[in-house]
C-alpha cells in the first residue's frame, strides 16, 4: 500500500509585509495545515511569523530554520547553517564577498526552507511577499534558489489573493494526484 506523502511548502517574506497580507498568510498557513501540508520557514518577524502562527493554530507540522539558537525567542531545534548551506547561499547571492559572518549565517539559513535540512528535498512551492514582487533581501535569496530548482512561487506582492489561492490549490491537487498514482 502506498502512503500519501505530505506536501511541503515554504512560507517566507519580508519583515515589512503589510498587515493585510500577514492576515492572508496566517489564513493560508492555517488552511494548508488543515490539508496536512508541512510549513518550512525561518522564524523572522513579519511573514515568517504569520505563517508559523497560522500553522500553529491547527497544530500543523513545521520546520522552522533559525540563523542561531533562540533567534527571536523561537525554540526550534533547527538552527545554524552548515558549510553546504553556505556554499548554496554563496552560489546564489549577488554579492557574497561583502557579507560578514552573521549575514552569511542568515543567507545560509535561507537555503533550508527551500531545500530542507539535508539540502536535497526541495519544497513543492513558496508562498511569500516582497514589495511589488521584487527579488530582494533574504527572501530574494530564497527566491533565487527556488528559481534554479524551478519551484513555483506565489508572491502576494505581485498577485492577488484569489490568483494565489487558485494557483496553489491547482498545484496541491496535481501533487496529490501524482502521489496517489
Amino acid at each position: 500500500m502506498l502512503t500519501k506523502l505530505p506536501i511541503i511548502y515554504a512560507g517566507i517574506g519580508s519583515r515589512k509585509t503589510p498587515d493585510s497580507v500577514l492576515k492572508d498568510m496566517f489564513k493560508a498557513a492555517r488552511g494548508l495545515a488543515s490539508l496536512g501540508c508541512i510549513l518550512r520557514s525561518g522564524g523572522a518577524a513579519g511573514a515568517d511569523t504569520a505563517f508559523e502562527r497560522g500553522c500553529d493554530a491547527l497544530k500543523g507540522r513545521k520546520e522552522i530554520y533559525l540563523p542561531y539558537k533562540g533567534f527571536r525567542g523561537n525554540n526550534s531545534p533547527l538552527h545554524g547553517s552548515c558549510i553546504d548551506a553556505r556554499r548554496i547561499a554563496k552560489q546564489f547571492h549577488p554579492n557574497w564577498g561583502v557579507l560578514g559572518e552573521n549575514a552569511r549565517d542568515f543567507m545560509g539559513r535561507n537555503s533550508y526552507p527551500i531545500l530542507g535540512s539535508a539540502l536535497c528535498l526541495p519544497c513543492a512551492f513558496i508562498l511569500c511577499w516582497t514589495q511589488n514582487g521584487r527579488v530582494e533581501g533574504g527572501t530574494g535569496q530564497a527566491l533565487r534558489i527556488a528559481a534554479h530548482f524551478k519551484i513555483p512561487v506565489f508572491n502576494f506582492g505581485s498577485r492577488t489573493k484569489d490568483e494565489i489561492n487558485d494557483a496553489m490549490l491547482r498545484l496541491i491537487e496535481e501533487k496529490e494526484s501524482v502521489s496517489a498514482a
